[in-house]
């Protein structure tokens, strides 16, 4: 090493010298009972012939040929050339590898572990190469779950300057888990325990080659138990002992555990606060609290460590509002108390750090998305506050783009204690989909359609038409039932503001028992934010060309009465209020929609008439804690006409399958004409109530009941005439969501539906 410090030295001082010189020549050379590829050489050195020469670049160049593992021996002589320098590069190779052995393997044999490691017979050794094939095949093992088992890699010299590669491996039989028991343990029992832990028996380790065990996960096992009984009040709770037991293939498991005593909250203090003092804190957490029905940390009550979490987290987001990024909070405790009464008083200790600002934004990695669709999305400028709530809402509404693949915002600290800077880092992925699907339910029977989308369209970026934040959608999709053909595009801010423009052309068809149903029509709307939080605003007006044709030769004159063609042209304004927690299996929250459509003769209309359209749903858990979810909802349609003709099938409203009231037939609720067909009504009203209890995450259990009718003039409800069933299902969310509803008439009002014993609605796929 002394020597390579002085030849590094030396070399330094010349090429100092000769700093402002070009690289003339590289020439490679290494003792000439070996050899060395130039190539190997030249590709590892920032110089090369043509660069100017330079002393710093010089030492990377023999520190990367060092750190690259293929040479023993590196020095570098610069001299004179005609028109600049002339570098000399002098390489001892490592030796090369005769063979490679190994022993000890039995699980796999030498071809398996050859196909494992990098370093083969002829190669140059290596030796960072041969520390990553030592870790090749520890993963080989462990990925067939021999857990435990070593590997030492040997090198012999030999006299003809080569080496052999010896591997010593040393196997461990592999058990899976037996019986997972505890000891010690009175507050939790051991099906609870086992579920917080890794080290877990399955009874599909019986059939299948999986559920093996891995002593190393154990520390993390204990680390897990401590923690459930810490968030319980165990604040000195040890996990004692681990022992395994083999029994046959398997291999029992038992950790003994001591409990200790459960604590209590006692005083909570609140220290280092200069900005907000105690008593606002906490007056402000407890009101918080109320507001949102959570049970407060606070004296005398059990400790909880998930309660002390969201404490703490309350305390950080006061500070971080305001721009104090720095802010942290640390829980010191001082255990108190006798046996059989323990208490603990905390003092949460805050250092507040310094309040600072935004200064620039930094946007990197956006090759295809314009800067500005970033910037859009982001709820902070240079200027304001560094907001912590803020920029985390900003990057949570650019992973909802759904354009990249990571996000990053991170502050940033710059040469004022006062300032941040805001660096912004995407990974952009692919926007552009082309779906081929198929789907199935009892309302549209088997459906396939063909997509195409891009959710970050340009319209004027030819031939790219990537990177505005636009979404174009071409959908084809057949059945036995319908079939559609719709393009739309949205431009999510019109003229850089936070109004979105939707565009949509379709045709649709759609074979009804008694009759087909042909739409030809366009539909164009603006959306906007309001004020209040939650809540969206759209206007917007279609154009629709109608046909009621094919009608069945036995149908009854009300039905022949609807044959013909119909221009609907209508305007409407909706809002939406949308405070839910999840897209799909919500747990708290609520939806709420109003709809209110015009659509008149003097636009071109078949006839005058307004349309009302009223959602409400509301979820929350059925006890504070509970994940068992309550859904109550209700729909309430109105079709009022105008003036003109009564307003057609199309505009009429119908109830029953699974939208509605489940256990009667589709569009079955409501009047009938005289051949008992559903012709619909101006009136509708429906209730559910839904109880959702999860059996895991991906599956739950409903249980229901839905009540409601569809009356024949509007304005006409009656609840008197509720048609009511009860039921149950299934609900898997997965890539292709499917619903299971089995529904049990309990009470009609309608003859036609007297005979109604129970229907099952099955779906899979989306919504058509």
């Amino acid at each position: 090493m002394k020597l390579f410090t002085f030849l590094v030295g030396g070399l330094l001082t010349l090429s100092s010298l000769l700093s402002a010189a070009v690289v003339e020549k590289i020439e490679v050379k290494c003792p000439v009972e070996q050899t060395v590829s130039e190539d190997l050489v030249l590709s590892r050195m920032k110089l090369y012939v043509g660069s100017q020469f330079n002393n710093e670049l010089l030492s990377d160049d023999i520190k990367s040929l060092y750190g690259s593992g293929f040479f023993s021996d590196v020095t570098c002589d610069v001299s004179d050339g005609e028109s600049g320098v002339v570098l000399t590069v002098n390489v001892v190779p490592q030796p090369s590898i005769r063979q490679v052995v190994f022993r000890g393997n039995v699980e796999f044999d030498d071809e398996d572990l050859l196909d494992e490691v990098s370093l083969q017979s002829g190669d140059l050794l290596n030796m960072k190469n041969l520390a990553e094939d030592k870790k090749a095949i520890l993963a080989l093992y462990e990925d067939k779950s021999y857990f435990g088992t070593t590997v030492k890699a040997k090198t012999e010299e030999l006299l003809d300057g080569q080496v052999d590669v010896r591997w010593r491996i040393k196997e461990q039989p592999r058990y899976k888990i037996g019986d997972v028991t505890f000891s010690g343990n009175t507050f939790f029992d051991e099906d609870d325990l086992e579920d917080s832990i890794i080290t877990e028996h399955s009874w599909l380790s019986w059939v299948f080659p999986m559920g093996y065990l891995n002593q190393d996960v154990f520390p993390e096992d204990k680390r897990m138990i401590v923690k459930k009984y810490r968030d319980a009040g165990f604040l000195d709770t040890k996990v004692v002992k681990t022992e395994t037991t083999p029994d046959d293939n398997y291999m029992d498991v038992e950790f003994t555990i001591e409990e200790g005593e459960r604590y209590k909250v006692g005083d909570i203090f609140i220290s280092g606060c200069e900005k907000l003092n105690e008593d606002e804190i906490l007056s402000r957490y407890k009101k918080t609290n109320e507001k949102r029905g959570i049970k407060s940390f606070q004296r005398g009550e059990w400790f909880e460590g998930a309660r002390e979490k969201q404490f703490i987290e309350f305390i950080k987001s006061q500070y971080f509002v305001d721009g104090y990024l720095e802010m942290r909070c640390r829980p010191n405790y001082k255990k108190l108390g006798n046996a059989g009464e323990r208490y603990v008083n905390i003092d949460f200790v805050i250092t507040e750090g310094k309040q600072s600002s935004i200064r620039n934004i930094n946007i990197r990695g956006n090759r295809v998305t314009q800067d500005k669709v970033i910037r859009r999305e982001l709820g902070l400028l240079p200027g304001d506050l560094a907001n912590r709530r803020k920029i985390d809402a900003s990057k949570r509404r650019l992973q909802n783009l759904n354009y990249f693949e990571v996000v990053d915002v991170i502050p940033v600290a710059t040469e004022r204690d006062d300032q941040k800077d805001l660096d912004i880092t995407v990974l952009e992925k692919g926007t552009g989909q082309l779906q081929l699907g198929a789907g199935f339910s009892t309302e549209d029977s088997i459906i396939g359609s063909v997509e195409v989308s891009q959710a970050n369209f340009d319209y004027k970026n030819y031939p790219f038409f990537r990177g505005a934040g636009q979404k174009m959608r071409l959908r084809l999709q057949a059945g036995s039932e319908t079939s559609e053909f719709l393009v739309s595009f949205t431009e999510p801010w019109l003229y850089n503001r936070p109004l979105s423009l939707n565009a949509s052309a379709y045709m649709r068809d759609r074979r009804y028992d008694e009759y087909d149903q042909k739409t030809i029509g366009t539909n164009w709307s603006i959306t906007q934010k309001m004020k209040m939080r939650y809540w969206r605003s759209t206007i917007g007006l279609s154009l629709e060309r109608i046909s009621i044709d094919d009608v069945d030769d036995d149908a009854s004159d009300e039905l022949k009465e609807e044959e013909g063609d119909y221009n609907v042209f209508k305007v409407y304004q909706q809002w939406n209020r949308n405070s839910t927690d999840r897209f799909r299996f919500a747990t708290r929250g609520s939806k709420f929609s109003a709809r209110i459509g015009l659509q008149a003769e003097a636009l071109g209309s078949y006839n005058t008439a307004a349309k009302i359209k009223l959602t409400y749903d509301k979820y929350f858990p059925i006890m504070p804690e509970s994940d068992w979810i309550v859904r109550i909802g209700a729909k309430l349609y109105q079709m009022s006409k105008i003036e003109g003709d009564d307003p057609a099938i199309f505009d009429r409203f119908f109830a029953g399958g699974p939208r509605t009231v489940r256990g009667f037939d589709y569009r079955d609720v409501g009047p009938v004409d005289s051949n008992e067909d559903p012709i619909g009504g101006e009136s509708l009203f429906t209730l559910t109530t839904e109880l959702r209890i999860p059996i895991i995450d991906s599956i739950h259990f409903v249980t229901f009941c839905d009540a409601g009718n569809v009356w024949e003039d509007a304005w006409e409800i009656d609840p008197s005439e509720f048609n009511a069933s009860v039921g149950f299902g299934f609900r898997f969310d997965m890539a292709i969501p499917i619903t299971v509803d089995y529904g049990i008439p309990v009470h009609t009002d309608q003859p036609h539906l007297e005979d109604e014993n129970g229907r099952l609605h099955f779906n899979i796929g989306a919504s058509f």
